[in-house]
């Protein structure tokens, strides 16, 4: 046979059951609301090599960013041809074209990649260096135009005369 549940006791287990609830409420009113995840500096980083992939000392680097043409400067290669920079975190967003050119010397070359997703906000970009080829408009270009000509010349006039 059961015995009758006293309504005391009911009442007191309905009273504590209300302040735990009530006591949830209250902790989820207290927490803050959740934040946004904010944007990081991107860091972009990599190595400078010649055409043998052997790395370049002392290379001076230019970070642009495509889209709000803010280029940054003076960075130079250190001992193992690696280069690294932080762009702030309000001058990119998540894909970004991303410029970076190295100059050594005479010589120069770039790479591009976009910026990547801003929880991961790190961008490895690699470039591989390159002679520079005088333009025909500079007095270099212009006097190695003129020995190719002179030489061309020479071969055609000098070449013998069939009897």
């Amino acid at each position: 046979m059961h015995k009758a549940f006293p309504r005391a006791r009911l009442a007191r287990g309905i009273a504590v059951g209300l302040a735990f609830v009530a006591a949830l409420a209250m902790m989820a009113i207290a927490l803050p609301a959740p934040v946004a995840a904010e944007t990081l500096d991107l860091t972009v980083f990599g190595y400078v090599t010649d055409t043998l992939a052997m790395p370049v000392v002392g290379a001076h680097v230019v970070i642009l960013n495509l889209n709000t043409e803010i280029s940054y400067s003076g960075i130079d290669t250190d001992s193992d041809g690696q280069y690294m920079f932080d762009i702030p975190a309000a001058e990119w967003t998540q894909g970004d074209d991303i410029r970076v050119t190295a100059t050594y010397g005479s010589m120069t070359g770039f790479s591009e990649e976009g910026a990547p997703d801003p929880s991961i906000p790190m961008v490895r970009i690699d470039v591989e260096l390159n002679e520079a080829i005088p333009e025909f408009g500079s007095m270099i270009g212009a006097s190695i135009a003129a020995i190719m000509a002179g030489a061309v010349a020479i071969v055609v006039i000098g070449k013998p005369r069939k009897q």
